[in-house]
C-alpha cells in the first residue's frame, strides 16, 4: 500500500503536468510509438527529470562563478574544476561512455538491491536545495571559502550524475519488464530461490542444501548459450585460439582501441586464460554509419530501432553499437549507453557474445499500472567471477572451461 505522501506526490506530478501545455511534456521516443498516455510513473520520472534540469542549471550558474575565480586565485581548485558545467546525460545513436579506471579485483558476496521512483522522487531532494544554495552564494558579494564551494561543486556534480544514471535505469528496465512479463516472472521464482538462500547461509546450518541452491541458482539463472559460428583453433605451440568477428559503426578509434584492450587485458591475460594455454583474438571492423545508411545514417543522439539496425551489419559479425538508455546486450550484439563505465564492463558485455549469460537477477515486485511503477529487484554476486561482477569480478577457469567445451572440435 502507498503511504499518503507518496500518493500525493504522484497525484500533484500528475495535475502538475496536465496543467502544463501539451508542448511543454517531454514525450519519450517509446511513448510516440505506442502512441499511449503516460503512466503515473512516467509522469513521476518526467518530474524528477525537471528537478534534475534545475539542478543542472544551478551548478552552470555556480560553475560560471568558482571556475573564474578559481582561475585567478587558486590555480589548483582551478584543475579539479572541469571547463564546462556538468550536462545532463544525453544518449542515444552515435553518444558514447566515458571510460573510468578499473576497480580492484575483489571477492563477490551476493546482495539483493530495490530500485524504485517512489524512493528515487526524494533520494536527492537535499542535493536540489545545495545546488540551488551554491548557485546563490556563488553570486552573492559576501565572501565564500573558495574550497568549500569547490568541493561542495563535486559532491552535487557526481550526485547528478548518480541521478542521470538512476533515471536511465528506470526509463529502460520499468519498460523492458512491462513488455516481457512472462520473462521476468520465471526470474522472479529464481530470485525467491536466492532469498531461500541466503536466509539458510545466514542460519549457518543446511550447508549441502546452500550448495544444491547454489548450482540451481547458477543453471536457472545464468545458463551458457553457445554463440553459432564460433570454434577454436589450435596453434603450433598448443595454444588454443578463439577467434571473434566483430563490427561496429562507432566512429572513435580511441574507443574501439579500449574495447580491444578491455577484452585483451580481462580476458587473455586473466590468470586462468595463461594457465591453461588460451587466447581470444577479435577481430575489430569498423564500418562506417553512412554505409549502413546509404540514406543517410540516423541524427546523433537519435533514438534507433535497434533489430532494424542490427539487419543492416553484414553477417557473419557481431554488433558493438551505440543507443542504448541503458548498457545491454542480447544476441550478438552489445549496446552502449551513455554511462560512464569502467573497461572491465566492457570485457563483461563481451563476455556475452561468447555465450555467457549475466550471472546476476533482475526480478520485480508491482505493477507498471502502480502510481510509481514497478520495483525492480537486483541480486549481484550470485557467481564470483566476472560475469557476476562486472566491475570488479574476475575469468575464472571454469569459465575458460566452458569456452573450450562450446567450441573446441576436439573436446
Amino acid at each position: 500500500m502507498q503511504s499518503a505522501s507518496a500518493s500525493w506526490l504522484a497525484t500533484w506530478a500528475r495535475h502538475f503536468f496536465t496543467l502544463l501545455p501539451l508542448a511543454c511534456i517531454p514525450s519519450t521516443p517509446w511513448q510516440e510509438a505506442k502512441q499511449q498516455p503516460a503512466r503515473d510513473w512516467e509522469i513521476v520520472l518526467d518530474w524528477i527529470k525537471e528537478q534534475r534540469s534545475r539542478m543542472s542549471a544551478d551548478l552552470e550558474v555556480a560553475h560560471s562563478v568558482l571556475y573564474a575565480r578559481a582561475e585567478n586565485e587558486n590555480p589548483d581548485l582551478a584543475k579539479r574544476l572541469p571547463p564546462e558545467a556538468p550536462r545532463p546525460l544525453v544518449w542515444g545513436y552515435g553518444i558514447l561512455p566515458e571510460l573510468g579506471e578499473n576497480d580492484p579485483l575483489k571477492t563477490i558476496q551476493p546482495r539483493e538491491t530495490v530500485y524504485s521512483i517512489q524512493s528515487l522522487s526524494t533520494m536527492f531532494s537535499t542535493e536540489f536545495r545545495d545546488a540551488a544554495v551554491l548557485a546563490r552564494r556563488a553570486q552573492e558579494q559576501r565572501p565564500m571559502s573558495l574550497t568549500w564551494a569547490v568541493e561542495e561543486f563535486e559532491r552535487l556534480k557526481a550526485r547528478m550524475a548518480n541521478l542521470d544514471q538512476r533515471i536511465s535505469y528506470h526509463e529502460f528496465w520499468q519498460k523492458d519488464i512491462a513488455e516481457k512479463p512472462a520473462w521476468y516472472d520465471r526470474r522472479n521464482e529464481i530470485v525467491a530461490l536466492a532469498r531461500q538462500r541466503r536466509l539458510l547461509h545466514e542460519s549457518g546450518t543446511f550447508a549441502e542444501r546452500v550448495a544444491e541452491l547454489d548450482r540451481e541458482i547458477q543453471s536457472l539463472g545464468a545458463p551458457f548459450q553457445p554463440q553459432p559460428g564460433l570454434v577454436i583453433e589450435k596453434a603450433d605451440n598448443g595454444t588454443r585460439i578463439l577467434r571473434v568477428r566483430v563490427a561496429s559503426d562507432i566512429e572513435a578509434p580511441a574507443f574501439l582501441d579500449a574495447f580491444r584492450a578491455a577484452v585483451e587485458e580481462t580476458w587473455s591475460q586473466s590468470q586462468a586464460a595463461i594457465a591453461m594455454r588460451f587466447r581470444i583474438e577479435l577481430d575489430l571492423q569498423q564500418i562506417s554509419p553512412t554505409e549502413l545508411y546509404p540514406e543517410g545514417p540516423p541524427e546523433r543522439a537519435s533514438p534507433i530501432d535497434l533489430q532494424q539496425h542490427l539487419s543492416r551489419f553484414p553477417d557473419g559479425f557481431m554488433v558493438l553499437t551505440t543507443g542504448a538508455k541503458s548498457v545491454h546486450s542480447g544476441a550478438g550484439y552489445v549496446q552502449l549507453d551513455s554511462e560512464k563505465l569502467m573497461p572491465r564492463v566492457l570485457a563483461h558485455e563481451f563476455g556475452h557474445l561468447l555465450g555467457f549469460a549475466d550471472a546476476y537477477l533482475r526480478g520485480y515486485a508491482g505493477s507498471p499500472d502502480d502510481p510509481y511503477g514497478l520495483r525492480i529487484i537486483e541480486w549481484t554476486g550470485l557467481m564470483n567471477d566476472l560475469m557476476g561482477g562486472p566491475g570488479v569480478g574476475r575469468v575464472t577457469r571454469e569459465m575458460i572451461e566452458q569456452l573450450q567445451a562450446a567450441y573446441d572440435p576436439g573436446q
